[in-house]
């Protein structure tokens, strides 16, 4: 490996360091995990590998995985550990739709979750959560993926890194996560 490419994972890491200063400064209690975690590899493949993982203590959020794709986009998976999702029989994967005036520019006006949820409700529940909805418009967020991995059994939220989470973040992010662990209805 030479410098350059060093230089470049140097440059890489910082992602994951940002987003765990900026999960301790809002008191999440995490730690950065060692490399070689199974999880690691969850959505990574040809062109796309993990930078690491970072543990979290509490709540329903239990994990934060940052990859890094050919493109140099940095992704962030939050995960969601439900033991049910070992038994799914169908794909789920559902996303996060922010529909702005003007032909797509502009103010966003909406967000609408759209996809596959295998009749588990999660859509309706995500799109019926009007302050939801608002404080994902207003965090100038624009694109959120969730999946479903049965293999550890866990609900990824992923989303294109723009900044370290903050608190209303965090605080949106484990709103979704209780969508997604709520048994229906």
């Amino acid at each position: 490996m030479g410098v350059l490419d060093r230089a470049k994972d140097a440059f890489r890491e910082t992602t994951r360091e940002k987003i765990f200063v900026a999960l301790k400064r809002i008191r999440v209690p995490a730690e950065l995990a060692e490399s070689g975690h199974p999880e690691e590899n969850l959505k990574c493949g040809f062109g796309v590998h993990s930078l690491g993982i970072i543990d979290i203590d509490e709540g329903p959020v239990r994990w934060v995985n940052v990859r890094i794709d050919l493109n140099e986009i940095n992704w962030v998976d939050y995960a969601v550990p439900d033991e049910r999702l070992s038994r799914r029989e169908r794909e789920i994967m559902i996303q996060a739709h922010f529909e702005k005036r003007l032909f797509g520019l502009g103010k966003v006006v909406d967000l609408v979750w759209r996809g596959e949820d295998a009749g588990w409700g999660i859509i309706r529940r995500l799109n019926g959560d009007i302050p939801l909805k608002n404080r994902l418009m207003s965090t100038g967020a624009d694109d959120f993926t969730i999946t479903a991995h049965d293999k550890p059994g866990c609900w990824l939220i992923s989303v294109v890194y723009t900044a370290p989470p903050d608190k209303e973040l965090w605080g949106c992010y484990r709103s979704i996560a209780e969508h997604l662990l709520s048994e229906g209805a």
